[in-house]
């Protein structure tokens, strides 16, 4: 796995990013519940990119799946072809997505009409997602 920013690190947390390797060599036993070759793929890269930037962190899970530790706090997002997590003393949140034009399409989904009208561009809407997701 070729890691891209293998540690952006500040004195609360630490970013890594990588681009997912779709024939990663592993012995890691994803979930039973996933059952997609993408997502399984996902998974994958995300937990070996958490063992090769923090072999000590131990990982569980809590009554929602959502991904946790015993001290700091941890989000996973990944797309298409990105894996990202950040390790946090404070709350934190991270959600990576391509910019695409079908997001322009779905945003009454997602955002109130003032929000329609400020982010109306497929750059702006995207962000404006990205920031929904991670809250």
């Amino acid at each position: 796995m070729k890691t891209i920013f293998k540690k952006i690190k500040n004195n609360t947390f630490t970013l890594a990013i990588d681009v997912i390797d779709t024939k990663l060599n592993h012995q890691l036993k994803p979930p039973e519940n996933l059952k997609n070759e993408n997502k399984i793929i996902e998974w994958v890269n995300s937990r070996q990119l958490i063992k090769n930037i923090w072999p000590d962190l131990i990982l569980s899970y809590n009554k929602y799946g959502a991904p946790q530790t015993q001290k700091e706090a941890i989000s996973i997002s990944h797309t298409k072809k990105y894996v990202s997590v950040i390790v946090s003393e404070k709350k934190a949140s991270i959600d990576i997505e391509k910019i695409q034009s079908k997001i322009l399409k779905i945003s009454p989904k997602f955002m109130n009409d003032m929000e329609l009208i400020k982010f109306s561009s497929e750059i702006n809407a995207t962000i404006c997602w990205c920031a929904k997701e991670c809250m």
